[in-house]
């Protein structure tokens, strides 16, 4: 029986463990948030669970402890438009009272979905001394968006559009154009450096148009976040932009923070993918990602 624990039960938080019960059999899924007035939705929970015999825990911070695989959601909400880092100062305080109160098992995998993401996986790395494999889902929301937004506007299947976006879950993403392709063909050799352009400016405005009619963006995020889990524990290693120590990437030179980069996933281990091909633009804007990211974990 695997044991899985649920840090915040907010709309990610209901989702991941929602999607993690309609995936998997026999689950201890743990979920810890003290807001008494989600005892509804942890009841809901349970009932869901019941269909894939799995038992749904609240708040005990000894099965926290003995879970091998933990969801981090817990955060506060940007407003719409807002700037990811904004609630910085306000989610990093939230680490040290969280895991204040229990300490995964070492070399338990941990997932942040929280914003500011690469900061707060850094952040949590480093309050657990680094016995932990720490990631955030980073720009692999943003590389799935992209994938969508290039096959949507010119017609093509998303199982033929094969890109990646790395650096920065935020206004200063680096879509790797130069790499991406089309069945084959390089997208930079179809379109115009306008339309894509119009690409970069619609990836980076998708949360805003979600929560036009959303309180959140919850159903992308969340399945990113168990696809990373799902690869994880996979016997076979799959390409995804998850955020890594800097310290492990041969390209960068800036340390003490973590950068959202190509890892292969797989076989219980995270493996950074090195010398990742990039055009001067591309290597200008991620100086601009690594920058800004640098100023938020050392703020």
């Amino acid at each position: 029986m695997m044991n899985i624990t649920v840090i915040g039960c907010g709309e990610t938080g209901a989702t991941i463990t929602s999607l993690l019960l309609s995936k998997y059999n026999d689950l201890t899924l743990n979920v810890l948030d003290p807001d008494n007035n989600i005892s509804g939705k942890i009841l809901d929970l349970e009932h869901a669970a019941t269909s894939s015999k799995s038992v749904i825990k609240w708040n005990n911070y000894k099965s926290a402890s003995d879970s091998n695989y933990v969801f981090f959601t817990a955060g506060t909400r940007g407003s719409v438009g807002e700037d990811r880092s904004k609630k910085a100062k306000e989610n990093k305080q939230l680490i040290e009272s969280i895991f204040n109160q229990f300490t995964p098992k070492t070399n338990a995998l941990i997932i942040t979905i929280s914003n500011p993401t690469e900061p707060m996986s850094y952040w949590i790395n480093e309050h657990l001394n680094r016995k932990n494999i720490v990631v955030s889902t980073g720009t692999s929301l943003d590389t799935f968006r992209l994938q969508l937004i290039i096959a949507k506007h010119l017609n093509k299947s998303i199982n033929n559009v094969n890109t990646m976006v790395i650096g920065e879950h935020g206004n200063n993403m680096t879509p790797l154009y130069s790499q991406t392709s089309i069945s084959g063909d390089l997208i930079i050799d179809l379109v115009s450096e306008k339309q894509l352009n119009e690409f970069s400016l619609e990836l980076r405005n998708s949360a805003t148009q979600i929560r036009k009619t959303e309180s959140a963006t919850k159903y992308g995020v969340s399945q990113c976040a168990v696809h990373i889990f799902e690869n994880f524990i996979s016997p076979n290693k799959a390409k995804m932009a998850v955020s890594v120590s800097s310290e492990k990437i041969n390209q960068l030179t800036t340390k003490n923070i973590h950068v959202s980069w190509p890892c292969k996933i797989g076989n219980h281990s995270i493996e950074v993918i090195q010398n990742i091909k990039m055009n001067e633009h591309e290597n200008d804007q991620l100086k601009k990602a690594v920058e800004a990211i640098n100023r938020t974990t050392n703020q």
